[in-house]
């Protein structure tokens, strides 16, 4: 588009503004209902649909179906200066994003003739591998074959393993398959305080990139935020592409890496911070109300919903944390006599180990109230900071046509088959995509589904 047919903002916004300003309240009102989760996600889309070309109209930007891209050149000096007092800290986080992704046997490709950089990035790499594992499979018995994956080819390979493996368990038990893949949407499908937590992981990711095109003295043309309504939905950085495809390889790598290796740094640094937050959530927290009691459960119809347990096998219970440590030790078949701040004392026999079957939340002492709530704000932004990053950072190494791991992996490919052999390299990489994208989709299903 010619910078003199670029859409202008036009003389009378007022009606166009009350219109984002009615759908936005619309969005909120419906996201927070009963409707059911189909009606629910149609309203809120069509909603955030509206606002978008309202905004789009009242403000003369970019865009179209809702969609505003807001492009300009904010944050450049912040990039360049960045980039000028830690150039070679940030090269560095980049070269050991790249083996922490694609694993040891890549790094030593890379880093062999470095053995202090490598011996530093597989240090790195072992931990996190460890850290990962633990957290992400839900499977103790394969924490180690998985660990070692993920040393040897990288967390990006484990999490394209997670991810086929959970596509084919749907497909061989599709009535009760828990869903792999879901749209993130505040309000609909993550909290609505998860905004927050999608402009930091933007921010972060953006400015990476940005930093890394000034440290390698690449031309960038601008940089923006795309919304879809009211609520973000992406970021970039626009590089001049001509220049960026004939760049050494070597260059392209560590630009191309550096979002995610920033996204998974970031991840790590909200994790430290929500110990902390759950310490104190916890020192303010009287109680666990039970939400909702599975009918599967020998809970249910023992335990009342809409209680508040406040002691197990005799042992004070004032948060989720103290019930889980309270029920670890429990065996099937053994009995949890649980207390209710409403004076019920209940005994259920389990059904398995160190699990009642209920879904519950902390609630607050008498007179902390508002310190809880701001606390429990807090805690749960730390967290959808660092699950959205982590989440971010490892899905935009998979090989799925527009990440910056796509592009990676076809850039080795073309370098390992030359350049006689490119059309092969391109077609091969695009089958990878296409491998990838189907098992995305099966991922998907459930959710759909309802």
């Amino acid at each position: 588009m010619k910078k003199n047919d670029e859409p202008k903002p036009i003389e009378k916004p007022l009606p166009y503004l009350a219109a984002a300003v009615i759908t936005t309240a619309a969005f909120f009102l419906i996201a927070f209902s009963e409707l059911p989760v189909y009606a629910k996600a149609v309203a809120c889309i069509a909603c955030l649909a509206i606002c978008g070309k309202a905004l789009q109209i009242a403000g003369g930007f970019i865009g179209g179906w809702g969609v505003i891209v807001l492009r300009g050149r904010n944050g450049f000096n912040a990039m360049k200066i960045l980039a000028q007092k830690f150039a070679s800290q940030s090269t560095a986080l980049s070269e050991l994003g790249l083996t922490l992704f694609f694993g040891a046997l890549y790094g030593w490709k890379l880093f062999g003739k470095n053995p202090k950089k490598l011996a530093a990035h597989l240090l790195v790499l072992v931990f996190f591998a460890w850290a990962f594992q633990m957290t992400a499979t839900g499977r103790a018995d394969l924490t180690p074959v998985f660990t070692i994956i993920s040393v040897l080819f990288g967390l990006a390979a484990t999490f394209f393993i997670i991810i086929a493996m959970n596509a084919f368990s749907i497909g061989t038990n599709f009535e009760t398959a828990a869903p792999g893949a879901m749209p993130a949407i505040p309000g609909l499908t993550l909290p609505i305080e998860a905004i927050a937590s999608l402009v930091i992981l933007m921010i972060v990711h953006e400015m990476a990139h940005g930093i890394l095109f000034f440290i390698e003295k690449l031309k960038v043309k601008s940089s923006g935020v795309i919304l879809f309504g009211f609520i973000p939905i992406g970021a970039f950085v626009e590089q001049d592409e001509k220049q960026f495809e004939k760049t050494p390889i070597e260059k392209r790598r560590r630009v191309l890496v550096a979002g995610s290796t920033a996204n998974f740094l970031t991840a790590f640094l909200f994790v430290i911070l929500s110990v902390p937050l759950a310490i104190a959530l916890g020192a303010t927290s009287g109680g666990v109300f039970v939400n909702t009691v599975s009918n599967a459960s020998n809970a249910y119809g023992v335990l009342p919903e809409n209680s508040t347990i406040i002691a197990l096998n005799g042992v004070p219970i004032a948060s989720s944390t103290d019930l889980g440590n309270a029920m670890q030790p429990l065996e099937a078949g053994e009995v949890a006599r649980i207390q209710t701040k409403e004076g019920g004392d209940y005994s259920v026999t389990l059904k398995e180990k160190g699990k009642l079957g209920i879904i519950v939340s902390n609630t607050p002492k008498q007179g902390m109230e508002l310190p809880y709530a701001a606390l429990a704000l807090l805690f749960s932004v730390a967290n959808l900071t660092a699950l959205l990053n982590l989440m971010v950072a490892l899905f935009n190494m998979m090989p799925l046509f527009i990440t910056d791991g796509h592009y990676i992996i076809r850039d080795e490919l073309i370098h390992a088959l030359g350049p006689k052999r490119e059309k092969q390299a391109l077609l091969s990489s695009k089958a990878i995509a296409i491998i990838f994208l189907l098992i995305l989709a099966v991922n998907f299903l459930p959710w759909l589904k309802g």
